[in-house]
């Protein structure tokens, strides 16, 4: 699968705090987590908080169809 326009709503604790456009495949797991990376930082707070506490909502622009949900894990 090619890299697709998406929306990315980033979850902390279940509480929205960013939602942005970005790119990603999917089927690509570095890709993903690279992409959860960069949801992260879109919180000025991510310093001070556990990725474990995170998650994204990925969503196809095109259609707004769900793609994928990605949890933090602890390292």
């Amino acid at each position: 699968m090619a890299r697709e326009l998406v929306t990315v709503r980033v979850r902390w604790r279940n509480n929205k705090i960013a939602e942005y456009t970005s790119q990603v495949d999917a089927e690509d797991a570095r890709d993903v987590e690279g992409l959860f990376k960069d949801a992260v930082a879109h919180d000025p707070n991510s310093r001070k908080r556990q990725l474990s506490e995170y998650e994204i909502e990925v969503y196809r622009k095109r259609d707004n169809r769900h793609l994928l949900t990605y949890m933090g894990r602890t390292t």
